[in-house]
């Protein structure tokens, strides 16, 4: 790591995001890693939290996203992959993510459809392109997370 510090001047470009990257479901290493990271970089404005792409097992996330505020106070802090059921217990604690819930479901594609009331893109009209349809199933994506961040109180 003192080669790193050495060789690049984490004070020049602001703009990079740090990640905090461990084994998988291994909260000693997460945690090791970001007080690593913290040792490193210090303070710095942006941090990002790699581990918990498409975790499914909720009190991780929430752990990794606690030490990482814990490590990072004042920090922008960016959660990758997050699951939905993942953002209401953790935005409190985070300042972004991003997340590809809407290409994952968990059902089969046509119960999917039969429970969102959806139509699926071969019974899609004629006239509607594929934009107009991925522009349709994103919407309904967008307004699932919306229930979910404003309904539940966070």
């Amino acid at each position: 790591m003192n080669l790193v510090s050495q060789r690049f001047d984490f004070t020049v470009c602001r703009r990079v995001t740090s990640i905090i990257q461990s084994r998988f479901l291994n909260r000693f290493s997460f945690l090791e890693s970001a007080k690593r990271l913290h040792d490193l970089i210090g303070d710095y404005p942006r941090v990002a939290i790699g581990t918990v792409c498409k975790c499914r097992k909720l009190d991780f996330i929430l752990y990794c996203c606690k030490v990482a505020r814990k490590a990072f106070p004042h920090s922008w802090i960016h959660a990758f992959g997050l699951t939905l059921k993942a953002v209401p217990r953790v935005a409190h604690l985070i300042n972004s993510f991003d997340s590809l819930a809407c290409y994952f479901p968990r059902l089969k594609f046509r119960e999917w459809c039969e429970k969102t009331g959806l139509r699926p893109f071969p019974n899609a009209s004629p006239s509607s392109s594929r934009s107009e349809t991925a522009r349709f199933f994103w919407n309904q994506y967008l307004n699932r997370l919306k229930q979910l961040v404003y309904v539940e109180g966070v």
